[in-house]
């Protein structure tokens, strides 16, 4: 079961926003090895859970809650309640209504229940909500963060030998605040639930904590030093969290790690089969909280039906792969190296862009023509070299790459292309082999997803 596991947390952890998590060699994803084992184990025993949630984006049209976080959420108290444990959800009062609807769209709103988020901190904050929540569901082993901000560093919270660069990279009013990812202050909007994950509350009423999150301002970051978070995410040095957990899961997406979480539970008590996750239902689900419960894409700020500013391509990829990892089959979509990306389409299992794929390796656009058009496409590409730079141009008949990658198929080693002929399109297959003919010149072009990690890294998402 352990290699099972471990294909989960590989599946979602591709850092397709490219926040950095795993940047330098000591990083966000280096730094909680274990966490996702111990926390699929834990949360397969126990009582009831309670689930945290709703992240503010007050810069959106309108200001709403994101779409990160709910589906995770949601996924891991569907899962929670196949296995019969009882589960709350509970988030601010503008984030109810997508939960709200998509509950009742699942037939589940007097299974699952949903609390509201006091906004309102007082000095037994956490003593009240507790006892509020117990109210509803009984005795509580767990809590779980997905996606949930919580406060940044206090100077008392930083080591001394970091105390230095910490002053030097923050303000005083920024600290201690809950922050978006550009440090957007949104304290007044979130709700201080970071004050029930105070460890000492938690072991004084046997409550093991579990965070969630893609980067480093979340409820949980607190266990990754703060040398850490500042080194590998853009704006980290501001933005990192302060309150830990007792185990903490780095993902891509949030919501990918309540994918997993929820996968990996199910793992854990032997009742694989019992997993609703599949991509098409939690479109429908995004799209119902987007349009009837008021969510917005946090990164591109709209009332969208997307996660992060991710195509929904690479979300399904990520949803549905995790599942099929975990009953052993070969698919795997940790695309680290530009071999990997063409491995898995050679085999047919990746069929997406490739953007947010393959970091820090050379990506390239393919044209292929007939040798009789080689020679006037070669001096098009000469005369107009940069929106066509030419990185290799290979021999008449062979698709086979020498210079750019030494194991590349031309014929199938793509996730998708477009054939022509004259000006239409005739066909959009995954493989060309029925298509290769022997007078055929392949020209590899310079493509801008080789530098999408670079401007993300450096605060310019494209």
């Amino acid at each position: 079961m352990k290699s099972q596991l471990e294909k989960l947390l590989l599946a979602v952890q591709k850092d397709a926003g490219e926040r950095g998590l795993s940047r330098l060699e000591d990083n966000l994803i280096s730094r909680t090895k274990g966490d996702f084992e111990n926390a699929c184990a834990s949360l397969a025993k126990g009582a009831g859970v309670v689930i945290f949630t709703g992240f503010f984006i007050p810069t959106a049209t309108p200001p709403a809650p994101e779409t990160d976080g709910p589906l995770g959420a949601l996924f891991i108290a569907r899962t929670l309640l196949s296995l019969g444990r009882k589960v709350i959800i509970t988030c601010e009062k503008n984030c109810l209504p997508a939960f709200e609807v998509s509950l009742q769209h699942l037939g589940l709103g007097d299974k699952i229940a949903l609390i509201e988020s006091p906004i309102e901190a007082s000095a037994d904050y956490a003593k009240s909500f507790l006892s509020q929540l117990k109210e509803k569901i009984g005795d509580i082993s767990h809590f779980i963060a997905i996606e949930k901000c919580g406060p940044s560093h206090l100077l008392a919270s930083i080591p001394e030998q970091n105390i230095s660069a910490f002053l030097d990279s923050t303000d005083v009013s920024s600290r201690g605040k809950i922050l978006t990812m550009s440090g957007k202050d949104i304290t007044p909007y979130t709700a201080p639930v970071h004050l029930l994950f105070d460890a000492n509350f938690c072991n004084a009423n046997n409550i093991t904590r579990i965070g969630i999150g893609d980067g480093g301002n979340e409820i949980g970051m607190g266990n990754i030093p703060w040398k850490v978070i500042a080194a590998n995410i853009h704006n980290g040095a501001k933005i990192a969290c302060a309150t830990t957990v007792d185990y903490l899961i780095v993902a891509g997406v949030s919501n990918w790690g309540g994918y997993a979480l929820g996968s990996g539970l199910l793992l854990n008590a032997d009742r694989p089969s019992l997993s609703s996750l599949d991509s098409e239902t939690e479109l429908e689900i995004l799209e119902l909280m987007v349009k009837q419960g008021g969510l917005v894409d946090g990164r591109l700020g709209q009332r969208i039906a997307s996660v992060d500013g991710i195509d929904w391509s690479i979300h399904a990829s990520v949803i549905d792969s995790p599942y099929k990892n975990s009953q052993g089959n070969s698919m795997s979509l940790t695309l680290n190296t530009g071999s990997e990306v063409r491995a898995q389409c050679r085999k047919g299992d990746f069929t997406s862009p490739t953007a947010g794929h393959a970091p820090g390796f050379v990506q390239a656009n393919l044209v292929i023509v007939p040798a009789e058009f080689a020679y006037d496409f070669l001096l098009f590409c000469q005369r107009n070299p940069k929106p066509c730079p030419i990185l290799e141009v290979l021999d008449k008949g062979s698709p086979r790459t020498s210079f750019i990658a030494t194991d590349a198929d031309l014929r199938t080693d793509l996730p998708k292309y477009r054939v022509y002929e004259s000006d239409k399109i005739i066909d959009e297959p995954n493989n060309i082999n029925k298509y290769w003919r022997d007078d055929l010149v392949s020209f590899l072009l310079g493509c801008s997803f080789t530098f999408d990690r670079a401007l993300r890294e450096n605060g310019h998402p494209r």
